[in-house]
């Protein structure tokens, strides 16, 4: 085998030498070709293997956002009744004037289940009164919607601790699903009215004359879920706390609740307690746009109390806008926006370093290029770009281009198909 490929080696020098110097040079120039075409095929049949995914440059906003927990205070004033006999005469939330009947209340005697089935007929016949002229599948449609607000208040109350309401709601909730098996299968509204008549007066006659009728004494809001809170504090003394007694609030285990309350005033303030570092990103007398679980309202900075030995931070926010939802709950996660960014916003693992300059590559055409960014604002795997509406040079990300998000082997010049 040896001996073969010298001889294939010599036959080779001799064909060689018989051939003429100009033949040599077109050789090379041959050679020289192939080569640029391997090189060329290279490149393109590696841009063939490579999966680019690109996403046109647009301007875009991405907030900058903090979550706190906020204990929610209002003006309000707790509503102590003689007896654990009652009767809610109003709604959650029910605007009240100076005089309007809240609350009945029974002699002890008397039977908690007859207090639950007046206050379901009672309902029922607020219903058929507002429904003269409707048909039943709608009062019935109604009576779905007032069974589901009893279980929420029960589910409310269980939550806070509140048992005595939770019981109490409970007696109701099976007076109302009780009328619910009732009207299936009415057909006239008016012998429902004639016949929730007759049970409230013979309710009404065997719970006998109540031992006292609980009336406004000002302007407000009915709400039959108070906590305890209502003693604790009042607005008038939120800004004279120090640091300490306001995060104790947080902790605080208010006892004995009232049964009720009525809210004086529809400003609300949020107590938030956060690190000092976090409290200076906090502009005094600034709004910040707020948003939990659905809820979407502003709040404003009041007041910034620092605890200096400890490094905590207390923020008191206020809100004028009375929403269905935060009078039932003391403790919310609230999440306010603390800047809003404008620019390019993209994905920060197409953001690459060349040359101590971070850019991201762009495809033009055929070709792979690097355009240089400035990052404005990064949080996890999202970043936005400064947006140069007059570029200094070409090589300056602008509107439009296809950024590269997704692409392997990438470098500036690259030839892609």
């Amino acid at each position: 085998m040896v001996a073969f490929f010298k001889d294939l080696y010599a036959m080779t020098v001799n064909l060689l030498k018989k051939v003429p110097k100009k033949t040599y040079e077109l050789v090379a120039i041959v050679l020289v070709a192939v080569i640029l075409l391997v090189d060329l095929g290279y490149h393109l049949s590696s841009a063939m293997e490579d999966t680019l995914e690109t996403a046109p440059a647009k301007i875009s906003e991405m907030h900058e956002t903090k979550t706190l927990d906020c204990l929610l205070l209002r003006e309000e004033k707790p509503i102590f009744l003689p007896s654990d006999r009652y009767l809610f005469l109003c709604e959650e939330g029910e605007r009240v004037r100076v005089g309007t009947e809240l609350v009945r209340c029974y002699a002890d005697t008397v039977s908690e289940e007859d207090i639950a089935s007046l206050a379901a007929e009672l309902e029922l016949k607020k219903l058929l009164e507002g429904a003269a002229t409707s048909r039943p599948e709608k009062v019935r449609t109604a009576l779905e919607v007032k069974i589901e607000g009893i279980m929420l208040r029960i589910d409310r109350a269980m939550t806070t601790g509140n048992v005595a309401l939770a019981s109490h709601e409970e007696k109701t909730l099976a007076a109302m699903m009780l009328l619910r098996e009732r009207l299936l299968g009415t057909l006239s509204l008016d012998a429902l009215r004639e016949e929730a008549d007759k049970r409230i007066l013979s309710l009404e006659a065997r719970l006998g004359k109540p031992i006292a009728v609980i009336t406004a004494d000002a302007v407000g809001w009915f709400s039959p879920n108070a906590d305890g809170y209502e003693s604790v504090l009042s607005s008038e003394g939120l800004f004279s706390l120090d640091g300490a007694s306001l995060s104790a609030l947080f902790d605080q285990k208010p006892q004995s609740p009232a049964p009720c309350k009525l809210i004086l005033s529809y400003e609300t303030y949020a107590i938030a307690e956060t690190d000092e570092i976090t409290a200076r990103r906090f502009s005094q007398n600034a709004r910040y746009q707020v948003t939990a679980e659905g809820l979407s309202l502003s709040l404003t900075l009041q007041k910034t109390v620092v605890e200096n030995q400890r490094r905590d931070a207390v923020l008191i926010f206020s809100t004028q806008a009375l929403s269905e939802t935060l009078p039932l709950r003391r403790i919310f996660s609230l999440t306010l926006t603390l800047k809003t960014h404008t620019g390019f916003k993209v994905p920060t693992a197409c953001i690459q370093e060349l040359d101590g300059v971070y850019g991201v590559y762009i495809l033009k055409g055929f070709r792979v290029e690097f355009r240089e960014i400035s990052i404005i604002y990064r949080e996890g795997a999202t970043a936005v770009l400064a947006v140069e509406f007059e570029p200094k040079a070409y090589r300056i990300l602008a509107e439009n281009d296809h950024i590269i998000i997704k692409g392997e082997e990438l470098y500036d010049g690259k030839i892609v198909s």
